[in-house]
C-alpha cells in the first residue's frame, strides 16, 4: 500500500490558494476568533508552531454514583481528573473523600438534596485541609451558599432552545454574579453536535466579554444511555466522546461509577483515554478550525442566537 505523500504547511497553502473563489484571499477564510487558532499542523522537533496551544484539555470526569470512597478511588487509579458527587442530606462527607487529595484533581459537588447546613458542614471540612480559593471545584445547590449553579439540557435542538439557555447564563452571571454549569445530554448526531458545542462556546466568550465578567461558564458533556446492550453503548458513547471533545466541553462523563460496575465504567473511562493518549485530541484548542463546513454551521448558529438575544 503507498502511504500518502508528505506535504509542508507551505505546500499545503499554495494548493488552498489554487482552489479559492475569484476575487477571494487567505485573509478571508481565516478564523477571527481567539478561541480557535490552531493551524493543525504537528508541532516541529526544534520549534512550537505558532498558536499551538496546550493547556486546558477536557477534564475526565467519574460520577460516583454510590458515593462510596473506594468507587472513588477505583475510578482515580483508572485515570479519572475530576470527580463528581451528587451528595445526600445523610451522606458522610469525610469518610466519602477519605485519601483524596481535592488539591490535585477537579472536583464538583451537587447540593441540590441538602440543606444549608449540609453546605455550610461542607465547606467547614475543607477549609480544615486546604486553602478553598486554591481548589478546583465546583459546588451548586442552596442559594447564597454555593457559588455556582447548574442548568440540564437534552440537547439544544433550534436557535430558541440555545438562545434561552444563553439568557439563563446571562441572568446567571450578571444579576446573580454565580458560576455556570450547563449539563448537556449529547445526541448522536456528530457534526451538528460538534457545531452546536462550538457555538456555545463561542456565546459564552461572547457573553462574558459583553457583560466584562470573569465567572466560570462550563459544560459537562453527557451521552444517551441505553441499558440494553453495553457493548452497543460503548461503540456510541465513543462517537458521542469524539464530538463532545472536538466540540470543546470542559467535562466529559460517561458511564456512572458504581461498586456494581466498575469494570463496565473502567471500559467506558478508557474510551477517553483512547482519544487523549491514541488520538492526542487534548493538545489542540480547536481541532475543527479551518473546516469551512463547520466553521460555517458554527458560525450561523452564533449569529443567530445572538440575533434572538439582542432582539429581548
Amino acid at each position: 500500500m503507498q502511504n500518502f505523500p508528505l506535504h509542508t504547511k507551505d505546500e499545503w497553502i499554495l494548493r488552498a490558494i489554487k482552489e479559492l473563489p475569484e476575487g477571494k484571499s487567505l485573509g478571508d477564510l481565516l478564523v477571527k476568533n481567539d478561541l480557535y487558532t490552531h493551524d493543525g499542523f504537528p508541532f516541529s522537533s526544534s520549534n512550537v508552531n505558532e498558536g499551538a496551544l496546550l493547556g486546558n484539555p477536557w477534564r475526565i470526569t467519574a460520577e460516583i454514583a454510590d458515593l462510596d470512597n473506594t468507587t472513588a478511588l477505583s475510578a482515580l487509579a483508572n485515570g479519572a481528573n475530576c470527580l463528581y458527587f451528587t451528595i445526600a442530606q445523610d451522606t458522610d462527607v469525610v469518610a466519602l473523600l477519605q485519601n483524596i487529595r481535592l488539591d490535585y484533581i477537579t472536583s464538583i459537588f451537587n447540593f441540590n438534596s441538602c440543606d444549608v447546613n449540609k453546605i455550610n458542614n461542607f465547606k467547614h471540612i475543607l477549609s480544615d485541609q486546604y486553602t478553598i480559593q486554591d481548589l478546583d471545584i465546583f459546588t451548586f445547590g442552596v442559594k447564597d451558599v454555593c457559588n455556582s449553579i447548574q442548568f440540564k439540557t437534552d440537547g439544544l435542538e433550534s436557535i430558541e432552545s440555545m438562545a434561552d439557555l444563553m439568557k439563563k447564563v446571562i441572568a446567571a452571571i450578571s444579576v446573580e454574579d454565580e458560576n455556570v454549569l450547563i449539563e448537556y445530554n449529547l445526541s448522536t448526531d456528530y457534526y451538528s453536535e460538534i457545531a452546536k458545542l462550538r457555538a456555545l462556546k463561542i456565546l459564552v466568550t461572547n457573553v462574558k466579554a459583553a457583560l466584562k465578567k470573569e465567572n466560570n461558564v462550563m459544560t459537562m458533556g453527557r451521552p444517551n444511555i441505553d441499558d440494553t446492550d453495553f457493548n452497543h453503548n460503548l461503540i456510541k458513547w465513543s462517537f458521542e466522546s469524539t464530538a463532545a471533545v472536538i466540540g470543546n466541553v470542559d467535562f466529559l462523563s460517561l458511564h456512572p461509577w458504581h461498586k456494581d460496575n466498575l469494570n463496565e465504567a473502567r471500559l467506558a473511562q478508557n474510551i477517553q483515554h483512547l482519544l487523549r493518549e491514541e488520538s492526542s485530541l487534548d493538545l489542540y484548542n480547536d481541532v475543527m478550525a479551518g473546516s469551512y463546513f463547520i466553521e460555517d454551521v458554527t458560525q450561523q448558529i452564533v449569529t443567530q442566537v445572538w440575533q434572538n438575544i439582542v432582539a429581548d
